[in-house]
């Protein structure tokens, strides 16, 4: 990236969280894998300077009909100084650089799962913490159909 980009921190919300026990208390976890699935929505709004990125993260047993124990939701919002600079098309979304798209995700993932560590005290997933993922990973697959284009 040759230009510096200032990223801050604007918000944090967790927007959603549920959790069933009957997984654990029925004895399904030790039957089977858990799988863990991650997808996003995001949103800008470039007047502001402004990204919105909710991270979605499922606890799921692939084996028992992809059953979701464990769901939550949190938006992540950032400020991104002369955002605008990043559209390419009038009219269409900004396209934003590989190092700040990754620097997002990783922040996301990381606000994700201490509020999902939070949400699950007390309850019989006290001990579950969300694996640490490789931002840049995690990036590529979110935004495939993007990088190309911007990289």
């Amino acid at each position: 990236m040759s230009e510096k980009v200032e990223i801050i921190v604007k918000r944090i919300k967790q927007i959603s969280f549920r959790v069933d026990e009957s997984a654990k208390l029925n004895n399904e976890l030790d039957k089977t894998d858990a799988g863990v699935e991650l997808d996003f929505i995001s949103g800008f709004n470039v007047e502001k300077d402004y990204v919105a990125f909710t991270l979605r993260v499922r606890y799921i047993l692939p084996k028992i009909n992809n059953q979701i124990f464990i769901e939550t939701e949190v938006v992540n919002s950032f400020g991104i100084k002369d955002l605008k600079r990043f559209i390419r098309t009038e009219g269409e979304d900004p396209l934003l650089p590989m190092e700040v798209l990754t620097t997002i995700v990783g922040l996301s993932i990381s606000h994700t799962r201490a509020l999902l560590s939070a949400s699950l005290s007390g309850t019989v997933y006290n001990n579950t913490v969300l694996p640490i993922f490789d931002p840049l990973i995690v990036t590529k697959h979110f935004f495939k159909d993007t990088i190309q284009i911007s990289e």
